[in-house]
């Protein structure tokens, strides 16, 4: 009767494994639903990079996966217009904190002094009067027909770090005002003018 022994060995070492890498999380809306390619969203997309370390663990290696940056990317159908007027943001709830959200808003007055991209949390703001949301601005880059995001989870509140949870998620194309590119028909109550994609699920960052 050695069986026994065998299973609670191999779920002893089960619990001290941690993952090699973590898993992406992605969501798609249809390709070709646009007559533009380049306000047409076909993805969004959450990752990580981290480093990944190992150990010995009853004399099994172990490798230990931490997430150092959170990298979140947009897929279009064509490269970005960017034209003033117009944002690509894509939003979620983080358990804990409240609103998330990164947005590239591109040649607006407010783009040309600060730049064009930024990251917004609803939580780790230090303005009592202001509240506790606040704006930071990542690394930022356009590869192709794709807007990526990546900021370091040092930067980030602890609530938006390993083993934050990710929900309600929402991606959108957007018509807004040209100076500052954030008041757009979202702000006033209703939907995006130009494309959306959405999901229910929910993704853990880690």
């Amino acid at each position: 009767m050695r069986k026994p022994l065998v299973l609670a060995s191999l779920l002893a070492l089960a619990a001290f494994a941690a993952p090699a890498d973590a898993a992406p999380f992605s969501y798609a809306d249809a390709k070709g639903d646009m007559p533009v390619a380049g306000v047409d969203i076909v993805s969004v997309t959450y990752a990580t990079l981290g480093t990944t370390s190992t150990s010995k663990v009853r004399g099994r290696t172990v490798k230990t996966y931490t997430p150092t940056q959170l990298v979140v990317t947009l897929e279009l159908a064509d490269a970005p217009v960017e034209a003033p007027g117009v944002r690509y943001k894509v939003e979620a709830e983080v358990e804990g904190c409240g609103s998330f959200s990164v947005s590239y808003a591109p040649n607006t007055v407010y783009a040309n002094l600060l730049g064009p991209a930024s990251l917004f949390l609803g939580c780790g703001g230090a303005d009592p009067v202001g509240g506790e949301g606040q704006v930071i601005f990542p690394k930022f880059a356009k590869e192709g027909s794709k807007l990526v995001w990546t900021a370091s989870l040092k930067l980030l509140p602890k609530n938006v770090r390993a083993g934050a949870v990710f929900k309600a998620h929402n991606a959108t194309v957007d018509l807004v005002e040209p100076v500052v590119g954030v008041q757009g028909s979202e702000e006033t109550g209703g939907p995006a003018l130009v494309d959306t994609a959405t999901s229910p699920a929910t993704w853990k960052l880690g």
